[in-house]
């Protein structure tokens, strides 16, 4: 009797350790116990880069462990976010994330692999808005002043590609103001810039170009982003000329940090702390030294970043689906 007694509390105990042993093994062990993965899924030498240059070692040295960099490019952004979007869920494998491979990819591409709902926010860390910018001896001063113009004859932009987020913005900026005008996609930024400047186009919508702003370059006319930026202190945001624009900024450039679904939320928090407190500790100098590259602090948390990216997932789509863009 007693035997059988001692085998029955041997065979729950056994089926307790079944059932808890991923817990108990996670409370067990010490997160991180090696090395974190950070995958960049953009080339070298970007704006993800010069973010992560600010954290990486002083995170690193909050959980212990080195932050290690992977670059893995291509199908604007898709490569390197479906890889972490099938990692392994247990904090060793992060994306630090672009809007475009993020929430505008897997909009557009048919089989880009993953969507946002496959990854979950660690933290947002830096944007930079979208400019709506004109030459300097341009005779419109302001957005109003090219929108009126554009109402009467034909005027081009240029962005830095077909459905890009600088192309998002200005059909939004169409469809609220009720005109058109003739899109002339380029390769990147600093082309369809360089396109204005040259005369090619009236007007170019792109992220920062601070070096090719001044007399006798180009002018800002306008942000894409909900407020005004300290790099152009006197040039009004979309939100403030009236147009749509849900909180932070859906059309400019956001480089954030993501996990797997399934991640721990112990993990997620930890990691999370760890961003956090670098920041505390060197807000002033990380803002100064991120604006000199022209990119905007912006430190968000889990929850609250969570909430953003969800809203502006939602104004893409549903500016898609307007147009009539699927998968392709």
């Amino acid at each position: 009797m007693r035997t059988s007694k001692r085998r029955l509390v041997a065979l729950i105990s056994v089926c307790a350790l079944v059932l808890l042993g991923p817990r108990v093994a996670f409370a067990q062990s010490t997160f991180p116990d090696r090395y974190i993965t950070v995958i960049v899924p953009l080339s070298p030498g970007g704006g993800a880069d010069l973010t992560l240059n600010f954290f990486k070692d002083k995170v690193g040295s909050i959980l212990g462990q080195p932050l290690v960099i992977n670059h893995k490019p291509g199908a604007a952004g898709a490569i390197g976010t479906n890889f972490v979007a099938k990692a392994k869920p247990d904090g060793y494998t992060l994306l630090l994330a672009n809007k475009g491979g993020l929430i505008s990819t897997p909009l557009t591409m048919k089989d880009a692999g993953y969507t946002m709902a496959d990854l979950v926010p660690i933290c947002l860390l830096t944007r930079s808005p979208s400019i709506f910018y004109v030459r300097d001896d341009s005779p419109y001063k302001s957005l109003k002043d090219y929108i009126e113009t554009a109402k009467k004859k034909p005027l081009s932009y240029a962005t830095y590609g077909a459905l890009s987020l600088s192309h998002l913005s200005m059909l939004l900026v169409e469809k609220t103001a009720g005109f058109e005008a003739t899109h002339v996609p380029y390769a990147g930024a600093a082309e369809s810039n360089l396109a204005l400047l040259g005369g090619h186009v009236d007007m170019a919508v792109g992220v920062s170009s601070a070096n090719l702003v001044g007399p006798g370059k180009l002018r800002a006319i306008a942000l894409t982003s909900d407020k005004r930026w300290d790099l152009y202190p006197n040039v009004p945001t979309l939100k403030e000329l009236g147009y749509p624009v849900v909180k932070g900024d859906p059309f400019g450039a956001m480089f954030s940090l993501w996990a797997p679904k399934g991640t721990p939320k112990e993990v997620i928090d930890k990691i999370y702390r760890a961003f956090k407190k670098v920041v505390d500790e060197n807000n002033a100098e990380i803002a100064k030294g991120l604006q000199r590259v022209e990119l905007n602090l912006d430190f968000m948390a889990p929850d609250e970043f969570a909430d953003v990216a969800n809203e502006e997932y939602a104004l893409v789509k549903k500016m898609l689906d307007d147009m009539g863009v699927r998968p392709q």
